[in-house]
């Protein structure tokens, strides 16, 4: 399936990812092609974090860290999006 762009006044996010990744056969292959769909949208150039750091990186680092492999694509994709939101609304606080 193509993937086609994310229209941001039509849908949430996570709908987005989960729509262009649920075909997939394989978890690996679906929590790639996830991390490859945030890392396309990050924002990390803007502010708060105006490019200190790949704020989706670090998120999907911590998630890797703390659950390893036992969330289903689904869940992965909440976990990463619930992720970089607590790294930018903590950001020098």
């Amino acid at each position: 399936m193509k993937e086609q762009e994310w229209d941001r006044g039509r849908e949430p996010f996570v709908d987005y990812v989960w729509r262009q990744v649920k075909e997939s056969n394989t978890r690996l292959g679906c929590i790639r092609k996830i991390n490859k769909i945030f890392h396309r949208y990050d924002e990390s150039d803007k502010w708060p974090i105006r490019g200190d750091f790949d704020v989706t990186e670090r998120a999907i680092r911590r998630i890797r860290k703390n659950f390893g492999g036992a969330l289903d694509p689904l869940e992965y994709i909440y976990a990463l999006d619930n992720e970089i939101s607590d790294i930018v609304k903590h950001y020098n606080q």
